[in-house]
């Protein structure tokens, strides 16, 4: 759809611009973490990819960091909502 099409455009024209080129390394995000490597040999580019954040950051995405504080409400409010399903009715005792 349109929306798509307006991301795919912006993104792709981040990394498609001749400084991507002549810059090396060039940064693909504002703090530099994500980047297009300087041009090496195959172990280079692991090293490079092996040294990138586990968890990536919003900025991977192209995304605000607060968009990191909307997913970890959201995933809070998903889990307080399964314990509080899950927690169930007390089993009420015996007889006596």
């Amino acid at each position: 759809d349109d929306k798509d099409r307006r991301l795919l455009n912006t993104a792709l024209a981040r990394a498609y611009r001749p400084e991507a080129v002549t810059v090396s390394p060039f940064p693909l995000s504002a703090s530099g973490t994500y980047a297009i490597p300087p041009h090496g040999d195959y172990a280079s580019y692991m090293s490079y990819i092996n040294a990138l954040p586990v968890f990536p950051a919003p900025e991977a995405f192209g995304l605000h960091d607060n968009a990191d504080i909307s997913k970890d409400l959201a995933q809070a409010q998903d889990l307080t909502d399964t314990l509080l399903m899950t927690g169930g009715g007390g089993g009420g005792g015996g007889g006596g």
